[in-house]
């Protein structure tokens, strides 16, 4: 997980069963969001996007 303060943004990354290699990013989330994210990486907030690695890689 990786948090970026200048935009408010917080990535997730993580092997996902079916998709593989993933990363969600999270922008403008409120103090509840951002907890949430914290407790349960995979909850969804209806606030971000993501992203799909290839074969192997990020």
């Amino acid at each position: 997980m990786d948090y970026y303060p200048s935009t408010g943004t917080v990535k997730t990354s993580m092997d996902h069963p079916t998709q593989g290699h993933t990363q969600m990013f999270r922008r403008d989330l409120d103090d509840g969001g951002f907890a949430r994210v914290c407790q349960e990486p995979r909850s969804h907030t209806g606030h971000g996007y993501q992203t799909k690695g290839g074969k192997g890689g990020y």
